[in-house]
């Protein structure tokens, strides 16, 4: 490549800089990943799902995949590695036990060798975290019928009211502390079994 520069636009005037000669070469030409797709949408914290994707190009020998997770609402400002396989067509993950609960988590693939990242997950990820802490005002249900789990321990101090109709599972117990209130109106059920199924 050839590059010149002039006094003036479209290569008018004087030339001030140049004729520099820039080498490159051309590599494999374009690589791409797709967006993943996750083996099951929601699970436990400290569970295990595998991750597909597919590649476009050539990439080069020793190359992994790697599977990140995004933060609680979808972002990958900061991502946590869960996986990481020679094959983007099936990588093992593991999900860290201390995730908070998230209907929002997303994955993305990103290789070693180069470095291409895909997009996040089209689906997003629903993640049960093991203990669950509902208080006052953050986690008032108004008018809305909602499920709260936890894989292990759900405790609620916060208040239901409207007309909402709420349900809290968890698989060890449910704890109902001083404060919390379903009012006249709601429908509230809490059981206890397995949500991690």
């Amino acid at each position: 490549f050839i590059a010149r520069g002039y006094a003036q636009p479209n290569a008018q005037g004087t030339e001030i800089v140049g004729p520099d000669v820039i080498q490159f070469s051309i590599v494999y030409g374009l690589r791409e990943i797709s967006s993943p797709t996750l083996s099951t949408n929601s699970l436990c914290a400290g569970s295990n799902l595998t991750v597909s994707a597919n590649e476009t190009g050539t990439f080069d020998v020793g190359n992994l995949y790697q599977a990140y997770l995004s933060d609680a609402n979808g972002n990958f400002s900061n991502p946590i590695l869960i996986g990481s396989g020679a094959n983007p067509n099936s990588i093992a993950c593991s999900i860290p036990n201390y995730l908070p609960s998230s209907e929002n988590y997303k994955i993305m693939i990103r290789s070693s060798a180069p470095v291409v990242s895909s997009l996040g997950s089209t689906a997003s990820l629903s993640i049960i975290s093991p203990n669950v802490s509902l208080t006052s005002p953050q986690n008032d249900i108004l008018n809305l019928t909602k499920t709260e789990q936890a894989s292990q321990t759900l405790t609620a101090e916060n208040k239901i009211s409207g007309t909402s109709n709420v349900l809290f599972q968890a698989g060890n117990h449910v704890q109902l502390n001083p404060g919390f209130t379903a009012v006249s109106g709601t429908v509230f059920e809490a059981k206890v079994e397995d949500v991690c199924l």
